[in-house]
């Protein structure tokens, strides 16, 4: 439930229910804005964009892949790396109310591999705790493993006479993608060394790229495309941006329902 009481802008959307209720007021926020925290207060999983055609995009990630490539055929160049600088396992949730909701979520199995990574996250405007829980395990969810990331180059199917490439423009960012050909050929499974992982931040890199990962951004030449994936969903925002968002929803939350003119 979503109530805006001053903002501007008209855009069109292609917008999924996530199955949570979740009341939050924005007062003197952007389009932009209000769509970042939708999404910062959605289950985990959720992504947006905005395409050509200024319409929103916003949906659940699929547990499968939407294409999959194979090195040699449709990948002629594939670049992956193994990110741990941005791993959080504990989060410390401030909210508003008096007096102040503060709460802790941790991840056990993460603090136990890599050692306590803690994230402060504040929002002057979460009072219930329904609302924390689902903000700071969403955030935990995608966060608490080390994110594979991989860049690779994919033929356009239309470039002369070959049969191998793909059809570029039918990639879409959000979709899943599945790499086949890189490294050992294991079979695309959580489990490893007879336990059952609910991640795969031990995995070798060879393997863990075969599990389906999330296009993040895309890079259209004249004859092949440069699609970023991530084992993460795509991020909404960065640091800083967070904290000018909450300095300014601070600043402005008792402001009139409309300016004057």
């Amino acid at each position: 439930i979503i109530s805006n009481k001053y903002s501007r802008g008209k855009i069109t959307g292609d917008i999924d229910l996530t199955g949570v209720t979740i009341s939050y007021t924005f007062n003197t926020s952007t389009l932009l804005q209000a769509i970042r925290k939708c999404r910062e207060i959605s289950p985990s999983g959720w992504y947006f964009y905005v395409d050509a055609s200024n319409v929103l995009h916003f949906k659940k990630k699929h547990t499968t892949a939407d294409h999959t490539f194979t090195v040699g055929r449709e990948i002629t160049k594939i670049m992956p790396t193994k990110r741990l600088e941005n791993v959080k396992n504990v989060v410390l949730f401030v909210g508003g109310g008096d007096p102040p909701l503060y709460r802790k979520y941790i991840r056990q199995s993460s603090i136990d591999t890599y050692g306590q990574r803690v994230e402060l996250k504040q929002d002057s405007r979460v009072t219930q705790v329904v609302t924390a829980n689902i903000m700071s395990n969403a955030f935990l969810d995608d966060n608490e493993a080390v994110e594979i990331r991989t860049i690779i180059r994919v033929i356009d199917k239309n470039v002369g006479e070959t049969a191998t490439g793909y059809n570029i423009e039918s990639i879409k960012p959000g979709d899943m993608v599945q790499i086949r050909g890189f490294g050992t050929d294991y079979p695309a499974t959580l489990w490893d060394v007879a336990l059952w992982d609910v991640g795969f931040w031990d995995y070798s890199i060879s393997y863990a790229t075969r599990l389906p990962m999330q296009v993040v951004a895309l890079r259209y030449h004249p004859d092949f495309v440069e699609i970023e994936v991530s084992s993460r969903p795509i991020p909404v925002q960065n640091r800083m941006e967070d904290i000018y968002r909450n300095l300014a929803d601070y600043i402005n939350k008792d402001n009139p329902t409309a300016p004057t003119t």
